[in-house]
């Protein structure tokens, strides 16, 4: 059985309230199933059990609150509350963890307070219309809750009690959610290596955080880390930790006596702060202590930087889910205040644990001692479970003797040898479509305000610039005053997936007032292409009027290009006076290269120009310096470590790597004007010859020109990617899989041409092949070879014509010889009966009839003929195997049509006229 919605579409649920939507419903003719409306009678003998066990409930704990065991539905029927609950598993791979399905849910659906926050709701929505709705109180979203969690193999209840008035308001001052800001924590390119079956880890699990989960995840994993590194024979020895046990007796007695107060707070905390309430428990099982699942094949994983990230609670212990938030909570929470009933699908269980903090709650609900439940399951031995085995204290129906009266019996169901189960939930199927899973929020949007953030939410695809997400951070002790805002993206062609701006005052000294510092920073996914080439962007940190900075993804870079810095003088920010150029992985060690421009160069950029690049070129370069690694191959004094070129001043300067237990390293410079210095540390050395310096010198002269030549084609390379960004955010595109079936649907106007090349295929199919096996293997290769096969099926097509007609003349010719013969042989005998004559007669007439229809056909086909040979000759000069070696001949050929078609047009009897001879 399945819900369909007998809503309209275009109403705005969001907007109205429980009230309203269900006023709307009763005014709607309703398309729900019969079960809806109605009840049937196993529902209802299920109805009247409750009724006892709620009226001895009630005559035993009269100070106790009423439960909510019998409650209305949407169409006001009355049903078990129970019942409401469908478990189901959404066929989405996606929504099968815990935390996955409850942020679904969050987003999707929109959290309204109970009118009455002392009273029980009247009415509770089945899932199906929350669902359909996208809003509901919190009895309503926590069914749906236990609904979609029981279907995922969770050991879900629903828990109604009293819960603090910020709970029940869904009050969060604070946002949760921080944005981390450090650079170990960025995206980092080994993650996506690891996604795609490397063995790099991924960015949660440098953190602490991320190390816990793998060691829980593989507890071997720290055994075998700890065995393969070496312990160095000089690491320092730990100290012993000392504590004195005084102390520690003085703080346990400190701990405990707080707890206690703490607890007696607790207990003695105002009733107005205690509201109604209902929130979702999850015990532990099989299927919660499962390892999370793997990201779905072909779904595109999200790259963006994560905020916060969900740290999972331990799966051996029970805990909570707050329907409001969606947020996982430990028992402990003290703003769960109490816990009157839990309930699934299958039972209902009564809290018995009176004046108990629910952090001290016994969650075993098969303790009779703690809990009381409803049904029996089938097949008990205890005479005592069932309808009250707890609740079985004297009232005023027992007599002195405590015995029960009849009626109390049958009531009791003492003598009913069955036990009563729990009917099915009378609910429908729920589901969910695709269009709705992929939407994510009510409206394809959603805001979440806090006193010091705002988080607005977005559908993917739903904005121009593929917008999924936006965080703005004010100051807590001025809200209007902005500090950050962190924007995230999915789904973008040029691979942008976050871009964060900072706005803070920064203080230089003491003295001077404090300086508005602007920061822009964006992140992006790897695999940013620039025609053939790998662009690899990764990171641009712009510091108004004082740096930029660009990282790369330098192992997917020919050159291992990791970043470049660009430092601007405070003076101004039209060119930077510095570039650092920083290299990872490079064959020729090379780690280090920078530039200092002369800042005396006068600015001509234009305005249409970008000034950093125009301005390059026409500027002179002070100095420029490059940096290697250390090759092992070579000894440290043959190893340059630094060499600088100071162009102004026409020399050029060597350090060398410093060598094993050594303090100095070798240093040499060379000028343009001939001079040389040689700084030899191991005076056991030999000085360098002559011609060795000379070639030296030479070959620092090209190391030069290089130098200058690889910062001109850097320089030229990055105005290429700022053009490109500039274009890219001009023309924002975005990409889909091709498992995205909702976007990848073609338009009307594409399902209108599909539609057409389908007709010309299937015309080509019923269509022969003109040339048929005239056509060679090789397929055409000359024009002459081209001609030949024209006229070979142009001949072919003649003589068929021909051998049509024959045929038709020698059935002419057949019964003009029948009758011919039939009156030779008639006159032959004239004075015959008058029933020869007539016979004669009969025969005469129907030979010339025939004889009329075959010169019919005769004609006709002289008409078609012509007209299947011109057809024919037109599809041959129209053959796209014959057209290029036919040209002159397509040319004469549709010149010829269209000078007939004129003169056809211009006299329309002289065709006739030619048409019937």
């Amino acid at each position: 059985m399945e819900f369909s919605s007998p809503y309209p579409n275009k109403i705005n649920w969001q907007s109205l309230s429980k009230h309203q939507r269900l006023q709307s419903l009763s005014q709607i003719e309703s398309s729900a199933p019969p079960s809806y409306k109605s009840n049937t009678i196993k529902e209802e003998l299920v109805l009247q059990y409750v009724r006892v066990f709620e009226r001895q409930y009630v005559e035993l704990f009269q100070e106790r609150e009423r439960l909510a065991l019998v409650v209305r539905n949407e169409y006001g029927v009355k049903k078990f509350i129970s019942t409401f609950i469908k478990p189901t598993l959404l066929p989405y791979a996606e929504l099968y963890d815990s935390h996955a399905i409850t942020q679904f849910l969050h987003n999707y659906l929109t959290y309204e307070p109970l009118p009455s926050p002392h009273q029980l709701p009247s009415i509770i929505c089945s899932p199906t219309i929350t669902l359909t709705h996208q809003k509901g109180d919190s009895f309503d979203l926590s069914i749906l809750y236990c609904s979609l969690l029981r279907g995922a193999g969770y050991e879900a209840y629903v828990c109604i009690g009293r819960a603090s008035g910020k709970v029940a308001r869904a009050e969060r001052l604070y946002c949760p959610e921080q944005i981390r800001d450090d650079d170990d924590d960025y995206i980092q390119y080994e993650s996506f290596k690891d996604a795609n079956g490397g063995t790099a880890a991924s960015a949660d699990d440098v953190g602490a955080n991320g190390a816990a989960a793998q060691q829980q995840n593989d507890g071997t994993a720290s055994v075998a880390t700890a065995t393969t590194k070496k312990k160095s024979k000089y690491s320092l020895k730990k100290r012993m930790r000392l504590e004195s046990e005084f102390d520690q007796m003085q703080k346990d007695k400190e701990d405990q006596v707080a707890g206690e107060n703490g607890q007696n707070e607790q207990n003695t905390d105002d009733s107005s702060d205690q509201y109604i309430h209902a929130w979702i428990l999850v015990l532990p099982n099989a299927r919660s202590m499962a390892p999370p699942t793997p990201h779905p094949p072909g779904v595109p994983i999200t790259t963006n930087p994560t905020s916060t990230p969900h740290v999972p609670l331990p799966a051996d212990q029970p805990y909570f889910i707050e329907t409001s938030t969606g947020e996982q909570k430990p028992i402990t929470d003290t703003d769960y205040k109490q816990i009157e009933a839990v309930f699934n699908h299958q039972n209902y269980w009564v809290n018995m644990q009176e004046n108990v903090p629910v952090a001290q709650t016994d969650f075993d609900l098969y303790n009779l001692d703690n809990w009381e439940y409803i049904f029996v399951s089938e097949g008990s031995d205890d005479e005592n479970e069932g309808l009250g085995a707890s609740l079985k204290q004297p009232t005023e129906n027992d007599d002195g003797n405590g015995a029960p009266t009849a009626a109390d019996t049958v009531e009791s169901g003492e003598h009913d040898t069955q036990v009563l189960d729990l009917p099915t939930s009378w609910v429908g199927r729920i589901t969910l479509t695709k269009e709705q899973f992929f939407s994510k929020y009510p409206g394809k949007n959603k805001r979440i305000q806090y006193m010091d953030a705002t988080i607005q939410l977005y559908t993917p695809y739903s904005r121009d610039d593929c917008l999924t997400k936006s965080i703005t951070y004010f100051d807590k002790d001025a809200p209007s005053k902005k500090l950050s805002e962190h924007l995230f993206y999915e789904n973008r062609e040029d691979k942008l997936i976050r871009r964060s701006l900072y706005n803070a005052s920064v203080s230089v000294d003491d003295t001077s007032p404090p300086v508005q510092r602007s920061v822009k920073h964006e992140w992006f996914a790897p695999g940013r292409r620039k025609g053939s080439s790998i662009e690899a962007l990764k990171e641009v940190i712009q510091v108004k009027s004082e740096k930029n900075e660009y990282r790369f993804y330098w192992d997917a870079r020919l050159d291992g290009l990791e970043k470049r810095i660009e430092l601007f003088h405070p003076s101004t920010s039209f060119y930077p006076r510095k570039i650092v150029l920083t290299f990872r992985g490079r064959t020729d060690f090379l780690s280090y290269r920078s530039v200092t421009y002369d800042m005396n160069t006068q600015n001509t950029a234009s305005g249409n120009e970008h000034p950093t690049f125009k301005s390059m070129e026409e500027r002179s370069v002070l100095k420029m310096s490059e940096k290697f690694e250390r090759d092992s191959s070579k000894i440290a004094d043959e190893d340059v470590a630094k060499r600088t070129f100071y162009l102004n001043e026409g020399r050029m300067r060597l350090l060398y790597h410093y060598g094993p237990d050594k303090i100095t390293h070798a240093v040499r410079e060379y000028t343009k004007r001939g001079d040389m210095s040689i700084d030899i540390v191991d005076p056991f050395q030999a000085r360098p010859k002559l011609s060795d310096a000379i070639s030296e010198y030479k070959e620092l002269l090209n190391a030069e020109k290089n130098c200058e030549a690889n910062i001109r084609s850097a320089n030229v390379e990055m105005k290429s990617i700022l053009e490109t960004r500039q274009k890219d955010e001009q023309n924002v595109k975005y990409v889909t899989t091709i498992y995205d079936t909702l976007l990848n649907q073609p338009t009307p106007e594409e399902i209108e041409e599909l539609k057409r090349k389908e007709r010309e295929r299937l015309e080509k199919l019923k269509r022969k092949d003109v040339l048929g096996s005239l056509y060679p293997k090789e397929g055409i290769k000359s024009e002459e070879q081209a001609r030949e096969i024209f006229k070979k099926c142009l001949r072919n097509m003649r003589k068929r014509l021909l051998e049509r007609a024959k045929i038709l003349e020698a059935r002419l010719t057949h019964e003009r010889n029948q009758i011919n013969r039939r009156r030779t042989a008639y006159q032959k005998t004239q004075e015959g009966s008058e029933r020869n004559e007539e016979e004669f007669v009969k025969f005469w007439e129907d030979t010339m009839f025939r004889m009329g229809i075959i010169r019919k056909r005769v004609e006709r086909n002289k008409i078609e003929s012509k007209k299947e040979y011109a057809q024919l000759q037109e599809e041959l000069l129209n053959d796209d195997r014959l057209a290029p070696f036919l040209q002159r001949e397509r040319k004469k050929f549709f010149s010829q049509k269209e000078s007939l078609e004129t003169d056809s047009m211009h006299s329309p009897s002289r065709l006739a006229v030619s048409t019937r001879r």
